[in-house]
This record gives C-alpha cells, structure tokens and sequence, in this order.
C-alpha cells in the first residue's frame, strides 16, 4: 500500500514529509504480534541477524523473496570452521515463520557462543528471539547438543537447557524468546553456553532484537474533530493533520499529553474571528492563551472546563458581559480580560474570589 502524508508545520516553518509508504501486514501469531497486543507496546525492530553465513556469501542481507514478509536480515559472516550449512528442507517451521534460508545455516560455538548487543538504550526494555534448527546429521539423538542462554550473566532459558533436536528433531526450527534489559552502559551480552553433558557445541542460526516502546495513542477523533473546528474559526487552516503527532512536532499553539489537549497558546498570533464554542468541548485543557489577537463576538460558555487554570483573552475585541459560567470554574487561578469593549456587570462570585487572593483577576474595569 502506498499513501501520500503530510505533517504538520514545525515551529521553524519546515514541514516535514513522507512521499510514501508502504505497508507489509505481519501474522497474529507472532509472539511479538501477541505481546504487543497483550501489553499495549511498541515493538520496534533494532536488529535482524541471520548467523552463521560464509564469507563469500552475497548480498550481505537476507530478505524478500527468501523472507515473505520482507523483514532484512544482516548476513554475519564467520570463520568455515564456525558455519555449518545444509541443503535440506526445513521442516515444522515456527510460527514466527523465519526465512528457511536463515535455518538453513548455523553460527557453531566454540564451544560457546558470545552474541553482543551494545548502544542500546540503557533505560530500555528489549525482546530478543533466537532461531534454531539442527541441521548437523550427526546430532541424531537427545542430550547430544544442549547449551544454557545467558543475557548479562543471567540465565533466560529457566524452564530447562535448550535441546533442539531433543525438543523439534532433525532439520527442523526452534524459536526461543526472552524480554531483556540492557546495562548501565547500554550493553546486553548474550553467551549460548554448553552443558557438561554436551557432546557438541552450541548453535544459533538468527536472531531478531526489538525495542520494547510505551504506545502513544493518536489523538482520538472526536478531539480531532474539535481542533479542526477551533482551526476553522480562527483561521488557523495552514496547520494540517494529527494534531498532537508526530510526538515533539504537533501543532505548536497546542501542548498534548497522552493524546489529550492540556494547553491553548496562541498568545499574540494576529488570528481573527470568534473564540470558537468548539474550545468548551476539549474537557482536559487547563491553560488558554489567547491574548494579543483581533478576536471579535463574546466569551462563550466554558463552564464544562472543570480542570481549567488559566484562561488570558486580553487585548483583543471582545464584547459584550462576561459569562457567569466563568465563576463556575473552581480551579481557575488567573483571569485576563482586559478588552476595552465588554460592558456590564461583573459576576460577583468573581470578585468574591479576588478579593479572597483566590484568583487573579484582570479586568478592563478596574
């Protein structure tokens, strides 16, 4: 699938953008799949290894048509002695369906195998899946080769010593996975390390490394819908899509937090029109800022902000009497209102709380 985007302006003026897209749909029954399901995750993908391949191999990548779902998998070269190679067919492929060409060569211990991962995020969360599948016809019975998973000196596989041809049988593929933490220096370091029973060494065939990510949920399509009425009717059409994404480089009059809308600053921004009604419905906003404009028609009712702090509409064209909605609103701290044009009289639940240094009140009646 291709699709044509575009991001919202960035606060330099830039607009960043993607000419196109495509998408490969992965299985439902990838572990990774399930676990971010499960866990509301991001799995990013860091790595993909496919071990074990010759030095006079080309290309240097294994990936579409030997990999259905285009996933690149590095080829790292080895000493021949450290590779081990066959042309049989893979049999019982796992359901995380790596290439068979992948499980068609093996990384070979000596007797151990040392995989490290380094420049990672210290404070990150990693799930890591290694591929097997015993491909040396001497290894024809259980117990033969068996070896232990470390990660940073820690033991992974608890629930006993990976046996391949023990677990699948010959020329058939094994996946094991494990959630990791890197150390203080960003480091996870991986030894695949024999049993004493172990009449050969320890093997490894691929290996797919993902950032574990908190997801951040797009902002949902009712606020959408808002903002987009709020862009309308101050004139703010030039910004275009999620409002609150790519994280960093949403709009940048509007401060997100999970997705939600929690400040307006349009603080001098020379826009024009009515304060949009469209602001009362963005219940998880605390601060408006919309000071320095050529803002025309009244304040409208805002009492369904019940968490709003601040709220500066100075220096603009308002007219008018000002809401009692606006003493409603228990947690405000600062009122700005200087507008030379609004009349009447002034909510006396409001000059309670001036009067009370609960709230810091500006007014062009004072």
């Amino acid at each position: 699938m291709f699709a044509s985007l575009a991001a919202p302006r960035t606060p330099n003026g830039d607009a960043p953008f993607v000419s196109s897209l495509e998408l490969r749909p992965l299985l439902s029954k990838f572990a990774s799949s399930i676990l971010m399901s499960e866990t509301n995750r991001i799995f990013s993908p860091a790595r993909h290894a496919n071990l074990g391949v010759l030095p006079s191999v080309e290309p240097t990548f294994t990936r579409y048509p030997d990999d259905q779902f285009d996933r690149l998998w590095l080829n790292v070269a080895a000493e021949p002695r450290n590779v081990k190679v066959t042309e049989s067919p893979i049999d019982k492929v796992t359901k995380e369906t790596p290439p068979v060409k992948v499980l068609q060569s093996s990384l070979i211990g000596e007797p151990d195998i040392l995989l490290p991962y380094q420049g990672l995020d210290p404070h990150g969360v990693y799930f890591v899946e290694f591929h097997f599948a015993e491909i040396d016809p001497a290894v024809n019975a259980s117990g033969r080769r068996s070896f232990n998973i470390y990660a940073n000196g820690d033991l992974q596989n608890t629930d006993g010593a990976i046996d391949v041809f023990g677990t699948v049988g010959a020329n058939a593929a094994l996946t094991q996975y494990f959630v990791v933490t890197p150390t203080h220096a960003g480091d996870i370091n991986f030894s695949f390390t024999v049993t004493n029973t172990s009449l050969f060494p320890a093997c490894l065939a691929g290996a797919e490394l993902f950032n574990v990510q908190s997801h951040t949920d797009i902002t949902e399509s009712d606020l959408r819908n808002r903002i987009e009425e709020i862009k309308l009717g101050l004139g703010l059409s030039s910004y275009t899509g999620d409002p609150c994404l790519p994280s960093g480089f949403g709009y940048n009059w509007l401060n997100c937090s999970n997705a939600q809308i929690s400040a307006i600053y349009l603080s001098n921004y020379h826009t024009g029109g009515t304060i949009p009604s469209a602001i009362s419905a963005v219940s998880s906003i605390t601060k408006i800022y919309m000071n320095g404009n050529e803002l025309q028609g009244g304040i409208p009712d805002l009492s369904s902000l019940i968490y709003l702090e601040v709220l500066d509409l100075s220096n603009n064209n308002l007219n008018g009497s000002i809401p009692q909605s606006l003493a409603t609103l228990k947690n405000l701290k600062v009122l700005n209102l200087q507008n030379k044009n609004l009349s009447g009289t002034i909510p006396a639940a409001l000059l309670q709380r001036k009067h009370a240094t609960l709230l810091d009140f500006e007014c062009a009646y004072f």
